[in-house]
């Protein structure tokens, strides 16, 4: 069923010119059975095998169920060949690559029933437009069948031997990109894994960029060049070269905006990289504007839509800016239900809505009771509350939640299992091998182990640790910190002090209470100091 919802989601979001494919098989009172049950799957949103028997008032393994079913699914993918390309959300390159296929494969098809000639004059025309832009892989294809044309139709040695040696270009190109996507990827994949550590990234990044370089001109395609510009990047970032990975993220968005092979995703990339640069530079504002220009250009609820308006709710909950970060994610909680998200932009989610609730809780963020209301489902997943956490894979995500507990704990009292999260927050810590997420980290954990024990001064002096040092917004765990714990923390020891206060009295002349007097005004100065600095 997950195709299905994924294909009624696209169908959806897109005009479609006309759906043949939907026609037919009729009902006996003449409806059509497959575009009532693709208008009752959109309007009931996500349904699985399951729900959808029981809502049809029929079994998950009726005969004539799993048949509609496969069925459907088949007409949906026709469907497909369908759609408006001409509508604003798709992108030019896009629409460019979309046609480009869909006359590679009228041109296979007129290969197959004899029509060469039409084929071959289809083919010249369309290669141009594949050179034009890049599409390797379309060019292939097409040179393959003119080659062929001239060789067994026309005998035309000099043609034949033409189209050979541009395959061949063309084929060698197509090796360089699949091998440098290949280490970009690779590179993606080590920065998610605990085992490789700086110096290994570094390494891996200093030697792709040596291989890259040495790629020959007349291959070096649009996708080498991003490639290479991609590992230039990552470089000065390694190495906190902040001016110069701003100037290469702006080379590389300028030379991807004058040419006709790019997509996309691959500027917004490059823009992102620079929003991030300029957060480390302590440029705010710049880097926002950065990812804003950005938020519209994917489908809504898409996996590039999703990552954008994600990517800016965490740099606004880490500026201080809840409401405006609240405003922005509730453009996707309304699409919650109605889109299909991988496991880790899903966990990213939950985990944006245990911060907003926590900070509900703790009275930093004003919240409509409805609103509130729906946050609070977030409480009936086991990760909520319960060990070990079984559910998350990626180990930046669970030592997020592994805190969002602990906090839970310390507000509720449960001290015993606020020693243990500890210790297991620590334990995978130290597995990481990270100095600079031990770091940080350890200080969020010491301010809490401070306020647990009233500590007062401890923590005091640790909020002013954590204040002095600056985030790095690109190092490969920061995701696990943009989500800005410190905040909770100092909410949650203001709570504390304000509780304290209460149980002393209001006796200006106590010795105890002038003390909580002068914690209050040292945390409120602290505290004024890090936002600043923010």
């Amino acid at each position: 069923m997950d195709i299905i919802n994924e294909l009624v989601t696209i169908l959806e979001h897109h005009q479609v010119r006309n759906i043949p494919v939907l026609e037919g098989n009729s009902n006996g009172d003449g409806t059509n059975k497959f575009l009532e049950l693709f208008r009752f799957i959109q309007q009931n949103q996500l349904v699985d095998a399951e729900n959808l028997a029981a809502l049809l008032g029929t079994q998950p393994d009726a005969p004539n169920l799993v048949k509609s079913v496969k069925d459907l699914k088949k007409r949906l993918r026709n469907s497909l060949l369908f759609i408006e390309i001409n509508q604003s959300e798709v992108q030019d390159s896009e629409r460019i690559r979309y046609l480009c296929w869909q006359r590679l494969a009228v041109i296979k098809f007129l290969s197959s029933l004899n029509g060469n000639r039409t084929m071959s004059q289809m083919g010249i025309q369309l290669l141009q437009v594949g050179i034009e832009h890049e599409i390797t892989s379309l060019n292939i294809s097409i040179g393959m069948h003119l080659r062929q044309y001239f060789a067994v139709h026309v005998g035309d040695e000099k043609q034949f031997q033409h189209y050979a040696n541009f395959v061949s270009q063309e084929l060698k190109k197509l090796e360089l990109e699949a091998k440098a996507t290949n280490e970009v990827q690779t590179f993606v994949m080590m920065t998610q894994n605990p085992g490789f550590n700086h110096q290994d990234l570094v390494a891996f990044v200093g030697s792709k960029n040596q291989q890259i370089r040495c790629t020959e001109q007349e291959n070096m395609t649009n996708v080498l060049s991003f490639c290479l510009a991609f590992f230039k990047l990552q470089e000065a970032i390694l190495n906190e070269k902040w001016n110069s990975a701003y100037r290469i993220a702006l080379c590389e968005i300028t030379r991807l905006a004058a040419h006709k092979a790019t997509l996309q995703q691959m500027k917004v990339f490059f823009e992102n990289q620079a929003a991030l640069v300029s957060f480390n530079q302590r440029k705010y504002e710049e880097g926002t504007v950065l990812i804003k220009k950005n938020l519209n250009l994917f489908m809504p609820g898409s996996f590039l839509w999703f990552s954008q308006h994600s990517f800016l709710v965490e740099q606004l909950l880490h500026q201080g800016q809840l409401e405006s970060a609240w405003a922005i994610f509730k453009t996707f909680q309304n699409l919650e239900g109605t889109v299909i998200l991988p496991d880790k932009l899903k966990l990213k989610w939950n985990i944006f809505k245990l911060y907003f609730l926590l900070s509900t809780d703790l009275k930093c963020l004003n919240l409509s009771p409805r609103e509130k209301g729906e946050l609070q489902k977030i409480k009936q997943l086991s990760y909520f509350h319960d060990l070990p956490i079984e559910e998350i894979q990626w180990i930046t995500e669970e030592i997020s939640v592994l805190i969002f507990q602990l906090i839970n704990c310390f507000r509720q009292g449960f001290f015993d299992r606020m020693n243990t999260r500890i210790d297991l927050i620590e334990q995978k810590i130290n597995d990481l091998n990270d100095l600079y997420l031990l770091n940080r980290v350890g200080l969020l954990l010491a301010q809490l182990k401070a306020i647990q024990s009233k500590q007062h001064n401890c923590v005091e002096i640790l909020t002013r640790e954590w204040s002095a040092h600056d985030l790095n917004f690109s190092h490969r765990f920061t995701s696990l910190e943009v989500i800005p714990f410190s905040m909770l923390i100092n909410a949650v020891y203001k709570n504390q002090l304000g509780q304290e206060a209460k149980d002393i009295g209001l006796n200006k002349n106590s010795k105890r209470n002038a003390q909580i007097q002068t914690n209050l005004q040292t945390w409120f100065h602290a505290t004024t100091t890090e936002t600043k600095s923010i």
